[in-house]
């Protein structure tokens, strides 16, 4: 800032000295060297108060723009844990499934087995009904052998 206005003084010194520019006396170099140092620093005062501007505008935008990283970081941990609990659902889920099969094949062998035991009992009963029958042409034949043998023994008599 300070060298500007040395150079501004120097150059319109300058050239009030030489003519140039068309100073007639020191007194308009003088005159012109003010005016262009007021303009310098309106100039300058504009850039600078533009440049804050922009300053905090680009300070809003960043904060905007981390507050919005923030809000999508939350959502991605947000995200993050309902996958967790989505995949933790899905091996309870999936766990449940595997007992219900299992019980499933219980019941299925269990029905097998029962089914076995049916038929093997059937056997058996069928078996024991034609014992059943056996033994009772035994004892008919038996109870036959014994009357006649005491008709015997009473004709014997």
């Amino acid at each position: 800032d300070g060298k500007v206005k040395t150079l501004l003084a120097g150059s319109t010194g300058l050239a009030a000295a030489f003519g140039i520019l068309g100073f007639n006396t020191k007194k308009e170099a003088t005159k012109e060297r003010e005016m262009l140092e007021s303009r310098y620093e309106t100039d300058i005062g504009k850039a600078k108060t533009q440049l804050e501007k922009e300053r905090q505008e680009a300070a809003r935008k960043l904060t905007e723009q981390d507050d919005i990283a923030k809000g999508l970081q939350q959502e991605v941990k947000t995200a993050e844990k309902r996958a967790e609990q989505l995949q933790d659902t899905i091996n309870v889920q999936q766990n449940r499934a595997k007992e219900l099969q299992r019980t499933i094949d219980l019941l299925r062998d269990s029905e097998k087995r029962n089914k076995e035991s049916i038929n093997m009992l059937e056997t058996a009963r069928n078996e024991a009904e034609a014992k059943g029958v056996e033994l009772r042409q035994e004892i008919v034949a038996l109870n036959s052998a014994l009357e006649e043998a005491q008709s015997a023994i009473k004709s014997g008599n």
